[in-house]
């Protein structure tokens, strides 16, 4: 231990080795965060789709996958709350994907 060295803020290295390290943001951080995404309605009908995340202060990535696994839409959400408008996708079984710096939310979405 030598506490005589300064920790470098946001390095992820224990600079001076007391087992502690000064990151502001972790991936169990954005996992935290991910969790208190809501996702409705689903299944879809014909109504917008709403998703709401709570204490996300990044960007986060939406991508929304057919089956075969084909994305079919990408958008950055940099709301807490926003509405997507999904009438151009047939209907069906969709996976949609929220990416937030290193992690990754993903919910199975309904077309009906």
């Amino acid at each position: 231990i030598n506490p005589s060295i300064a920790e470098i803020l946001g390095n992820g290295i224990d600079d001076d080795c007391n087992t502690q390290t000064s990151d502001f943001v972790s991936i169990k951080d954005d996992i935290a965060m991910l969790s208190q995404v809501k996702i409705y309605p689903n299944p879809l009908g014909d109504e917008n789709l709403n998703i709401e995340m709570s204490n996300v202060i990044d960007p986060v990535v939406l991508r929304i996958y057919d089956v075969a696994g084909r994305l079919v839409l990408e958008d950055v959400l940099n709301a807490e709350r926003t509405q997507l408008e999904l009438s151009d996708l047939s209907r069906g079984v969709y996976v949609l994907e929220l990416g937030l710096n290193s992690s990754v939310y993903r919910q199975r979405l309904i077309l009906q």
